[in-house]
C-alpha cells in the first residue's frame, strides 16, 4: 500500500510510482527528519522489488520517529515480502502494542508473516479495543464490515 495524502491506495502503475517516489524525494529535501517521507519512499522500493532500498527507508523512518506504529508495520511489510517473516510478526506485533486501536490491515501484515511461516494454525483472538479501532478504520473508508 501507498501512503497518500489521504490516506492509502494499492497502485503499482509507474506513472504513480514515478510521482510517490518524486514527492517523497521532495520531502525529504525540504526536511530530512519526516520519517512518513521515507515510509513512502520504502513502499515505493517495495513495488519495485529493490528489498534491500526498501527496508532501509523504512529502518530510517523507525528511527526518527521510534514510537510511530506505523513505521513498524511499514518495516514488517517490507520484510515480509523480502522472506524475513519471523521479523516481520516480530515487528507488526510492536506496532500493535503501540498502537491497540490499530487499523485493519495490520491484521493483514501479521496473517502474511504467520502464512510466509508456516503459522497459519496460530490461534490469535483480536481484543476488543482493536476490534472498534478495526470497525472505526471501515468507517473511516466508507466500507461496512460484515457483522
Amino acid at each position: 500500500m501507498l501512503l497518500g495524502a489521504g490516506g492509502w491506495a494499492s497502485c503499482t502503475e509507474r506513472q504513480t510510482l514515478e510521482q510517490a517516489r518524486a514527492l517523497a524525494e521532495r520531502a525529504i529535501a525540504l526536511d530530512n527528519t519526516l520519517a512518513d517521507a521515507y515510509r513512502l519512499l520504502g513502499q515505493v522500493y517495495l513495488w519495485e522489488r529493490a528489498h534491500d532500498r526498501a527496508i532501509a527507508q523504512a529502518e530510517r523512518a523507525v528511527v526518527l520517529a521510534p514510537n510511530d506504529a506505523d513505521g513498524y508495520e511499514t518495516l514488517a511489510e517490507i520484510l515480509g515480502w523480502s522472506g524475513r517473516a519471523e521479523e516481520s510478526i516480530r515487528l507488526i506485533r510492536r506496532a500493535m502494542r503501540l498502537n491497540p486501536r490499530y487499523p485493519f490491515f495490520y491484521l493483514w501484515t501479521l496473517g502474511h508473516a504467520y502464512y510466509l511461516t508456516d503459522k497459519r494454525q496460530r490461534p490469535w483472538t483480536p481484543s476488543a479495543r482493536s476490534c472498534s479501532g478495526i470497525r472505526t478504520s471501515f468507517r473511516r473508508m466508507r466500507i461496512e464490515p460484515l457483522s
